[in-house]
C-alpha cells in the first residue's frame, strides 16, 4: 500500500470512529467494532494504533483540528473569538467526553498528545501575540500565560462541567477583563 492510500485509509477508520462516536458512547468502541465498520483487518488497526486510547486520541485531533487553526491575516481578538465560540461545538460531542477517560485512564499517553497537539497550538497563539506586541498593538510584554489561560480556562470549565454551549455573550466578559489592561490607550480603536 502507498503512502497516499495508507493516509486515506487511515482517515476513513479516524471519520468512520467519529462518526461511532456521535450516537454511541466510547465503551461500545472497540477495536472489533471498528474493524467491523470499516471492513479492515485487526492488524491493520493495530499497527496504526498499538490502543483504543491511541485511535481515540487521532479521531478527537482529526474532529477539533478546524477549531485550532488561526488566521494570521485577522487580529488576535477574532481569533481569540473565532476559537472560543467553536470550541465549544466540539467539547459536547463524545470522543471528546471519551478523551477525558483516556486523560485519566492512560496519563503518559494524554501528556504525549498534549505536547504532540496542543503545544503547537498554543505557540502558534504565542506567535500571533508576539506579532501582535512587534506591531506595537499591545502593551503587554510577557504575560502570555496568564492571557492565553484566562481566555481559554473559563470556556473549557463551562463546557466539560455544565455542557452548555458559549455563545459571543459569555465570551465577551472575560475578554473584557483580559485583554483591558494589555490595549494601548489611544483613538478608542482597539488592535488587539
Amino acid at each position: 500500500m502507498d503512502i497516499a492510500t495508507e493516509a486515506c485509509r487511515k482517515q476513513y477508520i479516524l471519520d468512520r470512529d467519529i462518526g461511532i462516536l456521535a450516537y454511541q458512547d466510547d465503551s461500545q468502541l472497540t477495536i472489533d467494532a471498528v474493524v467491523m465498520r470499516v471492513r479492515s483487518a485487526k492488524s491493520t488497526i493495530y499497527r496504526w494504533w498499538e490502543y483504543k486510547s491511541d485511535l481515540l486520541l487521532d479521531a478527537f485531533k482529526v474532529h477539533a483540528d478546524d477549531v485550532l487553526d488561526m488566521d494570521f491575516e485577522q487580529n488576535l481578538e477574532h481569533n481569540s473569538r473565532q476559537q472560543l465560540l467553536e470550541l465549544p461545538k466540539v467539547l459536547p460531542h463524545q470522543i471528546s467526553r471519551a478523551l477525558l477517560l483516556v486523560q485519566a485512564e492512560r496519563r503518559e499517553a494524554a501528556g504525549d498528545y498534549i505536547k504532540q497537539h496542543f503545544l503547537p497550538c498554543r505557540e502558534r497563539r504565542w506567535k500571533l501575540i508576539q506579532l501582535v506586541i512587534q506591531a506595537k498593538e499591545s502593551s503587554i510584554n510577557d504575560a502570555f500565560e496568564l492571557l492565553l489561560d484566562t481566555l481559554y480556562a473559563p470556556i473549557h470549565y463551562q463546557t466539560i462541567s455544565f455542557n452548555s454551549i458559549s455563545t459571543s455573550t459569555n465570551i465577551d466578559g472575560p475578554f473584557t477583563l483580559v485583554l483591558a489592561p494589555v490595549r494601548y490607550a489611544g483613538s478608542g480603536e482597539s488592535y488587539v
